[in-house]
């Protein structure tokens, strides 16, 4: 019981932060002395913070934020002022791409993808320019577009090295990882899971690993090497239930429970 209670005291004092800030950014946008760079900056983090709960949320707030953005990039004057104005703008596309993409709208997504990431190219933003590239890879991923998903994919882990962004690394080894192992070459595809298990497990991301886990899992199982399967499933399912990821532990479960054939 006193662990129970002690992990709704956590929830609610998380919320009770998450509020702050939604407050806090409410406050930038409703005041009329707030530069519009700062509004359009607040646009962008509150649909971020908004859009898992209402997720239309997401299209209205960066089509604002882009509105603005692009009202004062065509007035403003100083660098500083473009430059803020050029991120927000970058950020909301990027968004507005990714909402585009959830609701079946890909060329919308697409464009807006392409459009971000020009954007972030221009302002030798790597960080930025990796998420729009492994953005645009996801959608090719998707179409079953594997030259194009993977050309887009090995750029954004090109990008997130140089900027020795460890989390965005181990993303983009997996994410090729899953088109060798969609293209049926599951030794590179292994290759590919084990590099980014490495780095998880060096960064401390459980999640990442049980996730990696179960995926390795998979590709042995379709490589047909049961026993090697079933050991990656009880290692994910381990940490799953460690750190309470729940999602993890039900993948590892439904395929321990199925019958091997």
């Amino acid at each position: 019981d006193f662990c129970l209670s002690r992990g709704l005291g956590d929830v609610y004092k998380r919320q009770d932060k998450e509020q702050i800030v939604v407050d806090s950014l409410n406050s930038v946008i409703s005041n009329e002395k707030s530069h519009d760079t700062s509004v359009a900056a607040a646009y962008i983090v509150l649909s971020e913070k908004l859009y898992q709960t209402n997720f239309d949320t997401l299209k209205v707030l960066c089509e604002k934020a882009q509105f603005l953005a692009e009202e004062g990039l065509a007035k403003a004057n100083s660098l500083e002022v473009k430059t803020s104005f050029k991120r927000s703008l970058a950020s909301a596309l990027n968004n507005l791409g990714y909402y585009c993409d959830n609701i079946g709208q890909i060329p919308n997504a697409l464009s807006y993808y392409d459009k971000s990431l020009k954007i972030y190219q221009q302002l030798k933003d790597k960080k930025g320019t990796a998420t729009s590239l492994n953005n645009l890879g996801f959608i090719y991923h998707q179409q079953r577009d594997y030259a194009n998903a993977l050309k887009a994919y090995n750029k954004s882990l090109k990008a997130r090295e140089e900027v020795g962004d460890k989390y965005g690394i181990a993303n983009s080894l997996s994410n090729i990882a899953g088109i060798y192992g969609d293209k049926g070459e599951f030794d590179k595809a292994l290759d590919y899971s084990t590099m980014s298990l490495t780095i998880r497990e060096e960064i401390d991301d459980n999640r990442g690993v049980a996730t990696c886990l179960n995926n390795m899992a998979v590709l042995y199982e379709r490589r047909g090497d049961t026993d090697r399967a079933l050991e990656n499933y009880y290692q994910a399912l381990k940490i799953a239930k460690e750190t309470g990821f729940k999602s993890a532990e039900s993948v590892s479960y439904t395929h321990l429970t199925l019958p091997t054939i």
